[in-house]
């Protein structure tokens, strides 16, 4: 599945991969391409506005030559009052500039950053990620592993409500598998030593 923003001089293109997310984000000449598992990717915590300086540009230009423009009909043509709209393209490209930046949020992918733009299209985009995000991450982390140190395990549980891929009742009956292991496991040392001490003693008595 592709999904793609489009503004002015900014263009990002998402592609959802089955375990990856291919990104390409494009702001005038520059190009950042990157790659990423849906499970190194960080929600956005961070959000940032930029301004289209191609904006600033064209309104630079357009301005010069309206000035230009002006001028040379004030000389050839004394100065009315409609001369002055020769100036107006311009003072539109620079206010855009001025007054309408670029909102992007930012998920960190891999250390890399994915600049996701706030438009209409950006909340699909976010929770398409973040669900591949929670679903990659019960894949990877969810199977509840009995042999891993009991403290880590229950670390890695509380861990996974955090981010919102089991629930609390799931975690509550995770841990308590945990435990009951645990308990098993001390249950059948505590048996092994009796028994121990019991083959020791006969063999004394021998």
């Amino acid at each position: 599945m592709k999904k793609q923003q489009k503004r002015s001089s900014a263009e990002a293109t998402y592609s959802f991969g089955e375990t990856e997310l291919s990104y390409s984000f494009a702001y005038g000449a520059s190009v950042h391409r990157t790659v990423a598992d849906y499970f190194e990717i960080t929600p956005a915590r961070k959000f940032i506005s930029r301004r289209d300086w191609s904006k600033f540009r064209i309104g630079a230009l357009v301005s010069v030559l309206g000035l230009t423009a002006l001028a040379a009909q004030t000389y050839l043509a004394g100065s009315p009052a409609l001369a002055m709209l020769w100036l107006t393209p311009g003072f539109i490209f620079l206010a855009l500039f001025a007054f309408r930046p670029d909102h992007f949020r930012i998920f960190q992918a891999a250390g890399d950053p994915v600049w996701i733009l706030e438009d209409g299209k950006s909340q699909g985009i976010v929770a398409e990620i973040e669900v591949r995000r929670r679903n990659r991450l019960a894949e990877i982390y969810g199977p509840l592993n009995l042999c891993n140190e009991p403290r880590l395990e229950i670390a890695k549980i509380e861990w996974l409500v955090l981010e919102s891929v089991i629930t609390r009742d799931e975690a509550d009956r995770q841990t308590a598998q945990v435990e009951a292991s645990v308990a098993e496991k001390a249950a059948r040392a505590d048996m092994s030593a009796n028994v121990t001490q019991i083959f020791a003693r006969e063999a004394l008595a021998i």
